[in-house]
């Protein structure tokens, strides 16, 4: 399917003393759907009479660009401070399948050339942008531009405070402002719109310096078919069954769920929490203690070596844990497809709370160099844990500020802030009261106390945790790092 457009020259007649210059606008076609028209001052014929051209064009059946075929003549009388005047063009784009247009405008030189000597140029409005343009004024006259009453660049249907004057107008204001007309393709407008037109004005200031001559530019206007910009899709929220390192921030339930560890099969509760991270941030917390011993095999190259240790204290390295010493019948993991027990506090039975591991920092580290010792306070990479892949252990920090330590603010969320009591955090959070494995190896207050690491150094020998038992909760708290702590992911 093809479409005929026709077309005749637009005039502008400029007058000086005894010799006429005419400014005439016409058109042509060009391929891929673009309309080419050419800007020209050309002297007049001995009978002041101009030729009128024709030029036809073929489209696509799913877009069309057209241009009005109107005749505009106006005469023009330079000055010394210059003249302002402007021609109109109108520009309609009919968007049959596609869900929208991209339509783009550009100059194949940016001076206006004379014919019969090249020196002869009308040059571009001084300083205008499509961003900025700018009114013609006497040191910028004798130049040429453009404008058009959508904004451009922003690809938005809106009109913008530079180009209001031109809003529904047929003619520029001399008070206008005007941009220089792009030499590369430039995007002008972005529309969603099926059959929309659109004014362009060119305009010329003139001064009586000016040389007599033909001076000729030519424009083009190309259109695209684009798709409408749309919102990435949602991704679906993570469901009771699905792999931990599959979930995201984005994609964490503010319902609490149940996940599987790729690397051993073993279940955790997790749900995000609102304003539960430092800064205010909404973080996807663990509400089961970890259980991984270290091993498995997947692709998420969340790996980690571990020394589980039977007896005896942890020391600073190896990465190692101690199975927690639960109250008789509590559970300390459990395996898909069985979801996780739902107990708190110092529950017991086969319903009661899951204790984890306790593990010392250099565990809880990831294995990390740095954090095996007890002389590095520099050097950690938060962002490498025991946790699995995307998740990472909590911020904590020497002062309970819920702008930059992370336990503060999940205190903050679940348990009212409250520093002297921990009951909504052991109902809301499912906070365990684990205990500890201290140096020489006991486990210590088991039942009665809760403990978790965070990634964050204290000193040498110490590294930030959080800590709570009925009546105290101390998100600020710290730990010797070869202690035996429980750990809880974040992401």
């Amino acid at each position: 399917m093809s479409q005929r457009f026709e077309s005749k020259y637009r005039k502008i007649k400029i007058a000086r003393k005894n010799r006429a210059i005419n400014t005439i606008l016409s058109f042509s076609t060009c391929a891929i759907l673009a309309i080419v028209a050419t800007l020209a001052i050309v002297s007049n014929r001995s009978d002041g009479s101009a030729t009128d051209s024709k030029f036809i064009f073929t489209i696509e059946p799913s877009l069309a660009i057209f241009l009005d075929s109107d005749n505009v003549e106006t005469n023009i009388i330079p000055s010394p401070d210059g003249t302002v005047s402007s021609l109109q063009t109108d520009v309609r784009v009919v968007s049959i399948a596609s869900e929208a247009y991209q339509l783009s405008l550009r100059s194949m030189t940016a001076d206006m050339i004379g014919a019969s000597n090249s020196s002869n140029t009308l040059s571009p409005i001084s300083n205008g942008t499509i961003e900025s343009p700018v009114p013609f004024t006497t040191s910028n006259c004798n130049a040429w531009g453009f404008a058009t009453p959508r904004v451009p660049g922003n690809f938005t249907n809106d009109f913008d405070s530079d180009y209001s004057v031109l809003n529904n107008q047929s003619v520029l204001a001399v008070s206008s402002n005007y941009s220089a007309v792009p030499t590369t393709n430039t995007a002008i407008h972005f529309s969603p719109e099926t059959d929309e037109t659109r004014p362009y004005y060119f305009a010329f200031c003139i001064q009586n310096t000016i040389q007599p001559d033909s001076y000729s530019a030519t424009v083009v206007w190309s259109v695209i078919a684009e798709t409408l910009p749309t919102e990435p899709p949602v991704p679906p929220m993570a469901e009771n069954g699905d792999l931990i390192q599959d979930v995201t921030n984005e994609t964490c339930p503010t319902t609490r769920t149940w996940v599987v560890d790729a690397r051993d099969n073993r279940t955790y509760w997790i749900q995000k929490i609102p304003n539960s991270g430092a800064g205010g941030t909404d973080l996807c917390w663990m509400q089961t203690n970890l259980a991984y011993a270290g091993g498995g095999n997947n692709g998420f190259g969340d790996v980690k070596t571990l020394t589980q240790n039977t007896s005896g204290g942890l020391g600073n390295s190896p990465a190692g844990y101690r199975v927690s010493n639960p109250p008789s019948g509590a559970p300390v993991f459990t395996t898909s497809p069985t979801p996780p027990t739902t107990g708190s506090g110092a529950n017991t039975g086969a319903n009661g709370a899951q204790y984890g591991y306790l593990y010392n920092w250099c565990a809880a580290m990831g294995g990390q160099s740095n954090a095996c010792n007890n002389t590095s306070t520099t050097g950690f990479n938060t962002t490498v844990s025991i946790c699995p892949s995307g998740w990472r252990l909590p911020v904590g920090n020497a002062t309970d500020d819920a702008n930059v330590n992370d336990f503060s603010a999940l205190n903050n969320a679940v348990n009212s802030g409250s520093t002297t009591s921990d009951a909504e955090l052991r109902s809301n959070w499912f906070g365990v009261y684990a205990g500890n494995l201290v140096a020489a190896g006991n486990f210590s207050l088991v039942g009665s106390y809760g403990q978790y690491w965070s990634s964050t150094v204290n000193n040498a020998t110490y590294a930030h945790s959080f800590s709570f038992r009925s009546p105290s909760v101390i998100p600020a708290s710290n730990s010797l790092k070869t202690t035996g702590i429980a750990v809880r992911c974040v992401q």
